[in-house]
């Protein structure tokens, strides 16, 4: 039987034909790492089972030999041990991943895709973005890319290091429901939810509802020590304003009037709603975060 699989990066499509090749040809395990038996210390293991992950996977042949689903798994369990080993060990392994895939361009597309999907996207349960700017960083030295194939990575690196953890805040101007003109900064020197959204889209009412109900959120905001600054991007001010009602009085309900969040790209939104969470001095605590870490955070 023949199958073909899409992997997908930056919109180009790239087709790997598997003639003839059965289902059973590709049902191979991932190999397992065998740690020496002389390292018994726990993070000296975790240390050996991090840098070794990958060494007997066929990266040449990956396409070929595993099912997606083994392949995945292995990349989900590999993104989980980051947790044992400390942030510049996880780093630098991400980056021998993307060297190791370098050596067949589709295998190379595919961890791409696949390192995006699983440490970027807001619902994925090991989501660590820290990490995929490793991974964007050493794609964008190797050869096997062109230049078309490097856009997408360029302009999500771009994103990424706009307005890290523990990084203060990227600054813009706003217009309040009352009509006010006021900046990020200027706003009083307590804790901030940046709370991106477009009125109309289904999910971000669903969030504003939870937003409006959390007993921790309007505690907070109704004693002064939190503020929650609702932003439209958009530029359609009157579909905005028809929607005010739906947003509590207590939020600081605004417009980006001049456009600049979205078409500056100041802030990685990646989809609406997107929410961020600032210190009193505007640094960021949770970037592209939920609901239920922000009432983590500040209860």
């Amino acid at each position: 039987m023949e199958t073909s699989y899409l992997y997908g990066l930056i919109g180009a499509c790239w087709w790997a034909s598997l003639s003839g090749m059965q289902a059973q040809e590709r049902s191979r395990d991932f190999p397992a790492v065998t740690i020496p038996t002389e390292l018994r210390d726990p993070t000296t293991r975790a240390s050996y089972l991090v840098q070794h992950y990958w060494d007997q996977f066929d990266f040449q042949q990956a396409l070929e030999l595993y099912a997606p689903e083994v392949t995945e798994q292995a990349l989900s369990n590999f993104i989980d041990l980051m947790r044992l080993v400390p942030a510049a060990e996880a780093e630098e392994a991400f980056r021998r991943l993307i060297r190791q895939s370098s050596v067949h361009k589709p295998t190379l597309l595919y961890f791409l895709e696949q390192c995006e999907a699983y440490l970027y996207d807001v619902e994925s349960p090991v989501r660590r973005e820290e990490l995929l700017i490793p991974v964007l960083q050493t794609a964008l030295t190797l050869p096997q890319l062109d230049t078309y194939e490097k856009v997408r990575p360029e302009s999500l690196l771009a994103l990424l290091l706009r307005n890290r953890v523990g990084e203060p805040a990227t600054d813009f101007a706003f217009v309040t429901a009352e009509g006010a003109e006021q900046t990020l900064y200027a706003l009083p020197s307590v804790p901030t939810v940046l709370y991106f959204m477009d009125p109309t889209c289904d999910h971000c009412q669903a969030v504003t509802r939870q937003l409006a109900s959390s007993e921790v959120i309007k505690r907070q905001l109704a004693t002064g020590q939190l503020q929650l600054l609702a932003l439209y991007p958009g530029e359609e001010e009157a579909l905005w304003r028809s929607h005010l009602s739906d947003l509590p009085v207590s939020w600081i309900r605004a417009r980006d009037a001049a456009q600049r969040v979205v078409g500056e790209e100041l802030y990685d939104i990646p989809r609406y709603p997107t929410l961020y969470l600032l210190d009193a001095s505007k640094v960021v605590l949770l970037k592209n975060t939920t609901l239920e870490a922000i009432e983590t955070r500040i209860q």
